[in-house]
Formats: C-alpha cells, structure tokens, sequence
C-alpha cells in the first residue's frame, strides 16, 4: 500500500523473515534493500524527493511504527504487524548461526556499530559478523563519493549488511550503491544499532505494547520533542488531510 505516496508493505513478521531468507539463497544479482519507515520518514519523504524515490525502490518496506496501523485503516487497508528494526535484526541473527550468514554492521557513533557486534555474539552465539564500523562523516553531500566504504563492504561479500546511518541518508545510499555493495541483502535501521549496543534503552514491552513508547523516548530524551511532534501531530493531520 501506499501512505502519502510513500510505499509500505503489509506483512507478518514470519513472512518477511522468509523472503529475506530466499534472497539471501539466490545467487547474488543486486542489493535487495529493506528500509523500515516510520511516520517521521513519511514525512521527511513529502519533501525530500530522493527519499521518497529511494522509499518506493525498495524490495521491501518494514512499517516501523504504529502510526502507520493508525494511517492504514483511514486508507480502509492493513498492515498486519509493526516490525521494529530491532525485533527484526534480532529474528535474523537467530537464525544466523545454522545459516552461516555473514553480517557487516556500519554506521552510529564511533564505537557503537563495534559494541552491538560484540552484543550480537554474545546474545545468539555463533553468528558471523565479518566486520563493524561506523563508517566515517557521511553526509548527504558525500554519500556519492564514498567509494573506499562501499569497496570494504564488497571484498567482505555479506550476506547482510546493516546500515545506520540514518533517514534519509541510509536510503539514499542504499539506493546508489546497490549494484556494487556485493551484499545480498542490506536493512535501513536507523537507530537499532544504538539499541543493540545498549547507548540507548527500550521502552518496557509493556509500554511498546500500548503504543506509548513515544512517551517514553520523550521522557528520557526531550531533545526529540521535534521527531516526537513531527510523528504524533503533523503525519496524522496530513494523512487526514490526504483522506478527505
């Protein structure tokens, strides 16, 4: 389906583990790209026509946020389950080890993207992680001219690769460099390897369950007031606005 323009794909968590699953079997062609758009990218998208190019080239779209449930049903459609990058990077690494997938991790602060691979090993043992980096500055002037970047992550050959750089920087570079990242499959994740490495903590289960975890980030980081208010009242007046 799409939500204000930007494709989203509906399907369960199982479902979208499998055919990750199959790409990752085939013989290597191109980059098969996953992102996970939430309502703030929806929105970043309405002006940022790149983005919103690279949002609806993508193999797969992961709804990352309730927002977008909210936004579906005004459309009259579904979307089936929300898949966070941090529930669905942890489905694959426990998969990983009897698969024997090679993972690549690049982006976050310095340091973080190395913290996570060390988490990863020791929460599901045995999974492969060839390399993790943050990768340098990037910014969206020099994401075309990070050639030594994109031939590290190519003499590796992963089979994943997790990028996290953040939107719109990690679409759009995933998008460019498709045919010549030699990775079978690379994930858009935002945030998820702060996470991992535990720089950031998760709302309770509970909590993310209600649908309150916007709350909780604003609590513990007031600085996100802005993302906060772009996704709790400006994507709901405009896919309002969209469905008159």
């Amino acid at each position: 389906m799409n939500i204000l323009d930007v494709k989203i794909d509906s399907l369960s968590h199982r479902d979208a583990i499998d055919k990750v699953s199959r790409w990752i079997r085939k013989p290597y062609s191109y980059t098969h790209i996953v992102t996970t758009p939430n309502p703030e990218i929806v929105m970043a998208a309405q002006t940022n026509n790149e983005l919103m190019q690279a949002l609806n080239n993508t193999d797969l779209a992961l709804p990352d946020g309730r927002g977008l449930q909210w936004a579906a049903k005004r459309y009259k459609q579904q979307i089936r389950h929300r898949i966070t990058g941090v529930d669905f990077i942890h489905s694959l690494a426990s998969i990983s080890p009897q698969k024997k997938w090679r993972w690549y991790l690049v982006g976050g602060a310095p340091g973080v993207a190395k913290q996570a691979s060390n988490n990863l090993i020791k929460k599901f043992p045995g999974i492969h992680i060839v390399k993790a980096e943050d990768g340098g500055a990037i910014t969206l002037d020099s994401i075309g001219n990070i050639d030594a970047l994109v031939a590290r992550i190519r003499s590796y050959k992963p089979d994943i690769l997790c990028v996290a750089f953040g939107a719109p920087k990690q679409e759009i570079f995933m998008q460019i460099y498709k045919h010549k990242l030699g990775a079978k499959v690379a994930l858009g994740i935002g945030g998820t390897l702060d996470f991992i490495s535990g720089k950031r903590k998760r709302a309770p289960k509970i909590i993310r369950i209600i649908g309150l975890e916007w709350l909780y980030r604003l609590v513990r980081e007031p600085r996100r007031i802005g993302r906060i208010y772009t996704a709790i009242i400006r994507f709901p007046l405009a896919v309002m606005r969209s469905h008159k």
